[in-house]
């Protein structure tokens, strides 16, 4: 049987936004003694919706605005058309058969040590989310490696909205 090729590009996106985060984490005492400052770090904005038609963007012109701002990958692709895999694919840069959440209710299986979130956090930066989460994720259970958070557990017309 001949097997499929993999497209590695949403991985390697997603792989080289950390190198280039640890990388300027690496760099950050020899900027420090190089120029008696720290240079700034850049801004992290990751937007991400669910089922939206790439024609829609229009709606959105606030969120357009900012992506004219920063770098926009128009050949992304998600690893699974299933939210809550696809989330944790992004937040871990692992594929669902990896990082164990292959289904709706496996969010909880995702490690939280091993996702850019945690490797942000622990790089000093402020991290803050809105919308949803993981599905199963417990309710009144603050996601970890967040400062801020808004998040939204349920369906479209059963749902519940938390908030720190």
């Amino acid at each position: 049987m001949k097997r499929a090729k993999k497209n590695p590009w949403g991985f390697a996106i997603i792989i080289g936004l950390l190198l280039f985060v640890g990388f300027l984490v690496y760099l950050k005492p020899w900027i420090t003694k190089a120029y008696g400052q720290t240079a700034p770090r850049p801004n992290i904005l990751l937007v991400v919706t669910d089922d939206q038609r790439f024609d829609t963007m229009q709606y959105l012109p606030k969120t357009s605005a900012w992506m004219a701002e920063g770098a926009y990958y128009p050949q992304a692709q998600v690893a699974i058309p299933s939210c809550c895999p696809s989330r944790s694919d992004m937040f871990s840069s692992r594929y669902p058969h990896n990082n164990g959440v292959k289904l709706q209710a496996d969010g909880v299986k995702l490690d939280m040590t091993a996702t850019f979130t945690y490797y942000l956090k622990q790089a000093g930066y402020k991290t803050a989310m809105a919308g949803k989460f993981l599905n199963p994720w417990p309710s009144k259970s603050a996601p970890p490696s967040f400062d801020r958070y808004s998040y939204i557990k349920g369906g479209y017309t059963d749902y519940y909205a938390y908030v720190n």
